[in-house]
């Protein structure tokens, strides 16, 4: 297959290649190369093909983020742009930099005028030398200069406060206004109490009275807190002392747990971009914090799910061991009904169902198929408890292996919740080629819909304007769009 591949890359040029493997004529092999490479996710088929021609090079870098792969190049490059790579200052550090000659450029530069223009600079010319005198005769640069200042302390400074006027009066002259970068804060005076505050202005924003908007603890945010408290562990509410410049909203450092709740609205892409969920988990993660994050939609429409998650994350949930309790296959409507009210994100089709029973009561659920994303392989798709089931997980995982005899399963978990011990303790491998991925849903009346079931192609099949992008077409009809933290990828093998 290797030899085909080569031959097939080396003679289809390059724009159509991709279309010519997809082909009817090429499907086993476009198969293969697939199958070879289910350790790349969310890439091009030209990466991939890459990716076998050499040996498999390893895709991501040293501090294990995805390398950067050229098309135009045909290779890997850096992980990031120069500023964000530390895989590119370290290989900077080993680039030996010649010494700029700049006695000898300037010699150059003057041979090259004397060549063109019979004089060792080009201001001596006649003919660009009166050129340059008529353009700045023609310049007044004394009110140039004037009117710069003018826009930035007067123009700039009386349009903003004329768009706060109804809110906020400055406390700040006109020469002591520098502008509205985030980061310039000014002295404002409430027009509704006269309490003095600091503010920026930047992105439009409006300097808000902290007398008059104190920050609001929602309902929900406070009966979480509340609960965990009434479980006996103490809490700390809104603080900045783990990473700083970001906030928990709840830290058990007890556990070294930390609890965010996103309400749909204010977390959505509208007001959060698409790495902030992801990134408050991975700087989390670096400092030993299990940071969890519960969505609003979670919180609104499985909240004893929700509960017994945090019991079983704290560990204070009440203990059944596995060894005390039997094993059985699952009835579609078992599986369905269990996973349902335990799993927070309800069922998902599989075809090996199999329950832990004690006493004859189901306690604990687990789901098999072959794998959604190759021909070998399975699938760990759920795995769900009522209460912590002490060696739960093991037990089934074992049953599993030992009735199929599988060569390697790979399962995803939900960052948002979990740290991936659970996988560990099976005997998995975390597999995750991006520490940045990030996954998102829709979201409207607080019911949360996979990005999978409003595809392009379905949204021009209902009427949609197929000009439009798939994320503009739900804009319109009124979705809202939350990124997540992203999966992990896990992978067992025997």
């Amino acid at each position: 297959m290797i030899t085909k591949l080569s031959l097939l890359f080396d003679n289809i040029n390059s724009r159509v290649f991709g279309q010519v493997i997809k082909s009817k004529a090429n499907i086993d092999l476009y198969n293969w190369v697939m199958e070879e490479t289910t350790n790349l996710v969310n890439v091009t088929i030209k990466e991939r093909v890459y990716y076998l021609l050499n040996n498999r090079p390893d895709p991501v870098c040293g501090y294990g983020k995805k390398k950067t792969f050229s098309i135009k190049k045909q290779e890997y490059g850096f992980c990031d742009n120069i500023s964000n790579c530390a895989c590119f200052l370290e290989h900077a550090k080993t680039v030996e930099r010649r010494p700029i000659d700049v006695p000898n450029l300037l010699e150059k530069r003057k041979k090259t005028w004397i060549s063109k223009y019979g004089v060792d600079n080009v201001a001596k010319v006649d003919s660009i030398k009166n050129k340059r005198l008529t353009t700045m005769a023609t310049r007044n640069y004394e009110s140039m200069y004037a009117k710069l200042a003018f826009d930035k302390q007067t123009v700039g400074y009386d349009q903003v406060i004329s768009r706060v006027a109804n809110s906020v009066s400055p406390e700040f002259t006109r020469d002591e206004y520098n502008g509205c970068f985030r980061k310039n804060k000014y002295t404002w005076k409430c027009v509704t109490c006269d309490n003095t505050f600091e503010d920026h202005i930047d992105y439009g924003r409006i300097p808000r009275c902290n007398k008059c908007y104190p920050k609001l603890v929602s309902t929900a945010e406070n009966n979480i807190k509340e609960y965990i408290q009434s479980l006996g562990f103490t809490v700390i509410s809104n603080t900045k002392e783990i990473l700083k410049n970001l906030e928990y909203d709840i830290f058990i450092p007890d556990k070294m747990i930390a609890i965010e709740y996103n309400g749909v609205y204010w977390h959505s892409s509208i007001h959060k971009t698409k790495d902030y969920h992801v990134n408050k988990f991975i700087k989390s993660r670096d400092v030993g914090v299990h940071l969890v994050q519960i969505f609003e939609d979670e919180w609104i429409n499985d909240p004893d799910i929700i509960r017994a998650r945090l019991r079983s994350l704290l560990g204070v949930d009440s203990c059944i061991y596995a060894r005390n309790c039997k094993i059985q296959n699952l009835s579609s409507i078992e599986y369905t009904s269990f996973t349902n009210t335990h799993h927070l994100q309800g069922t998902a089709n599989a075809t090996y169902k199999y329950g832990l029973f004690h006493s004859d009561i189901l306690v604990a659920v687990m789901s098999f198929s072959k794998s959604r994303y190759s021909k070998s392989g399975y699938e760990l798709i759920r795995y769900c408890s009522a209460g912590t089931v002490v060696g739960g997980a093991g037990k089934l995982f074992s049953h599993f292996c030992k009735e199929i005899d599988p060569d390697m399963i790979i399962s995803y978990a939900s960052r948002c919740w979990s740290n991936g011990k659970l996988y560990e303790k099976l005997g998995f491998s975390n597999v995750t080629m991006y520490d940045n991925n990030v996954g998102y849903w829709y979201i409207k009346d607080f019911i949360r819909y996979h990005r999978s079931t409003f595809t392009k192609g379905r949204l021009v099949k209902m009427g949609q304007d197929a000009s439009l992008t798939e994320q503009e077409i739900m804009k319109n009809l009124g979705y809202l769009i939350v990124y997540d933290c992203g999966n992990y990828k896990f992978q067992w093998t025997k």
